[in-house]
């Protein structure tokens, strides 16, 4: 955390001695590797994938260091901040993965930055009440989420709560029992962002461009493969590469970064794989599955697993997945050739040297997946902001909530060139979709009630009456109705109602807790029971509404219920089908169908 306008990132070797070795036997602790003496610290991962930068953070300052007294003064709080985190990961007071560590070990790194070089206090003893003051301003300035600011309070805290443990610290409790620490959170932050969601018409539109990207892929693998061999034999290898192949070989580099970030796209967006799970995928399973001697892509979660060695996954893997693993495993061979590592994602071999050090990061980083993922995102035309794995995992629970929306899935199906049942039940019935849907549902509850209250959808059937007098409500409220305030209008709406649509083929279920029991698909009188509808129930149920989109559907059940009819043989069963006809007929009608009739 930088806190003076005029510090600047210093590489320079502020501590000359930071990585000799300590001058007296030093304690081992099982969350660290090597000796907590040293300036840069390397913590104990427990999950097989991390790649080594991750586990790694250093004590020097962010900050241009230019006097000996300076540099005495930052030594001292850098002493004070090593004995408060070993003291707290000793005791096990904070326990959990290496991240977790580390996290923490900079959080604390960066208040003793900002009482050192902005506050200007000589230790942490030094401390004042007004610089804590300062440094709450200093969060309020920077509009952080309000998670973070949380944790930078509590670690602050923790000044105060162990220096008898530590031996030195806080002269003073920064949050006592009279001071709530959430207000003051919420005052200094904004609200905890989430992942941005990926609509459907947008993530199969990447998707699209990714398939696109790897089924042309034969050209690019070639001058890829010609490149790295004669970079191998000739120092002039760029030269010889555009004369070859008339591009220049930093034009040729972007071309193999969006086609390596098409290929990882589709491995989250035909998986909804978390970013840690597909870090742990190994070569020898992915190499496997790229030559059909498995069907299944394997990984290993630790998020919601409960245990600290994670669960392991499998997943149904469809050709395009399959081609887009073929196409990475093309792309990695020469870094894993030298480097040898067993995971599946590893950086390209282009922009810093390949050498068998394993304290470079041959793995993919994560910051190096977001170039990778960035360069992707301008070649498929999308400029809603960064690209990230975890949208892909939101974009899946989407198609899930909006599957009626975009045709059954049948465009996807389409797209991908296949209507196979388990990649189908992949995206209709996963267990990780669930965690998202609340989310999800209203944000398609929100897009709905927007096109209906502007005119661009019409819904009719038991609802319609409802949405009218929603109509009224807004021109009552206000004297011409713009895009802004309908939106802000559904946003009460939906905040004061609780409405929630659920949809289905043959229509949408309005519902919230004061409407729930007005279902007449309900069975006890409370809440609705969507395994007891049926057309006869919803065509009656005030909570039910059908938009033109709809029609196809409908007209399927007249044409099934007129053949019924028309091939009955019994009186029961034509009374039936004839019931059924009059009634789909009343709701195509209703949609705007003038050329239906039946004798």
């Amino acid at each position: 955390m930088n806190t003076d306008e005029d510090a600047v990132l210093n590489s320079s070797d502020e501590f000359s001695h930071k990585n000799d070795a300590p001058e007296s036997e030093d304690i081992k602790h099982s969350w660290l590797l090597g000796s907590s003496k040293l300036d840069t610290w390397v913590f104990s991962g427990n999950e097989y994938g991390q790649y080594a930068c991750y586990l790694k953070m250093g004590w020097q300052s962010t900050f241009k260091v230019t006097s000996f007294s300076t540099r005495a003064l930052w030594r001292a709080w850098v002493e004070y901040a090593k004995e408060l985190c070993i003291y707290i990961f000793d005791s096990k007071e904070r326990t959990g993965k290496a991240s977790s560590y580390k996290s923490f070990a900079q959080n604390t790194k960066s208040i003793c930055q900002f009482f050192c070089f902005t506050r200007h206090c000589a230790g942490v003893i030094d401390v004042q009440k007004s610089d804590v003051r300062a440094f709450e301003d200093y969060l309020s300035s920077k509009d952080l989420s309000q998670s973070y600011v949380a944790e930078m309070l509590r670690t602050l805290r923790l000044f105060w709560v162990h220096k008898v443990g530590v031996g030195s610290g806080l002269a003073f409790d920064p949050y006592p029992n009279s001071v709530k620490i959430n207000l003051l959170v919420k005052k200094l932050s904004c609200k905890n962002g989430h992942t941005q969601t990926l609509k459907p018409e947008v993530g199969l539109h990447l998707i699209e461009h990714a398939l696109e990207l790897v089924s042309s892929s034969e050209s690019i693998l070639e001058r890829f493969d010609a490149y790295m061999e004669s970079k191998e034999l000739s120092v002039n290898h760029p030269d010889d590469f555009k004369q070859k192949y008339n591009q220049t070989v930093s034009i040729f580099f972007q071309e193999v970064q969006c086609l390596y970030g098409a290929a990882i796209v589709l491995v989250f967006g035909l998986s909804a794989m978390r970013k840690h799970e597909s870090n742990q995928i190994r070569y020898d399973d992915a190499k496997a599955l790229a030559e059909g001697d498995v069907a299944t892509l394997t990984g290993r979660v630790h998020k919601t697993a409960k245990t600290s060695t994670g669960r392991v996954t499998e997943r149904q893997v469809v050709k395009e997945l399959q081609d887009a693993i073929k196409i990475i495993v093309h792309l990695t061979r020469y870094r894993r050739k030298v480097c040898g590592s067993e995971l599946f994602l590893l950086r390209l071999p282009f922009f810093n040297s390949i050498r068998p050090d394993y304290s470079i990061c041959n793995e993919l980083a994560t910051n190096s997946m977001y170039i990778i993922l960035d360069h992707f995102a301008v070649d498929a035309g999308y400029d809603n902001g960064t690209l990230r794995p975890h949208m892909f995992r939101r974009f899946f629970a989407m198609m899930w909530a909006w599957r009626f929306e975009t045709g059954d899935l049948h465009y996807l199906s389409k797209l991908l060139y296949h209507n196979g049942y388990e990649f189908t039940t992949a995206y209709t019935e996963d267990e990780d979709v669930w965690e998202f849907m609340p989310e999800e549902m209203k944000q398609m509850t929100h897009d709905l009630f927007e096109k209906m209250l502007a005119g661009e959808k019409r819904v009719v059937s038991g609802f319609s009456r409802t949405i009218e007098r929603y109509k009224k409500l807004l021109q009552a409220n206000v004297t011409i109705v713009t895009p802004e305030q309908i939106s802000d209008f559904v946003d009460l709406l939906i905040e004061r109602s609780g409405y929630i649509v659920t949809p289905a083929a043959d229509g949408y279920c309005f519902m919230n807790l004061l409407r729930a029991s007005r279902a007449k698909c309900s069975i006890n009188g409370e809440f609705p029971d969507y395994a007891n509808r049926d057309e006869n129930l919803c065509s009656q149920c005030s909570n039910f509404g059908v938009t033109d989109d709809r029609k196809q559907y409908w007209q399927i059940r007249f044409d099934a219920h007129k053949k019924t009819f028309e091939n009955a043989r019994t009186k029961e069963l034509k009374d039936v089908a004839k019931k059924g006809m009059s009634l789909t007929m009343r709701m195509l009608n209703a949609i705007g169908s003038d050329e239906v009739e039946y004798d």
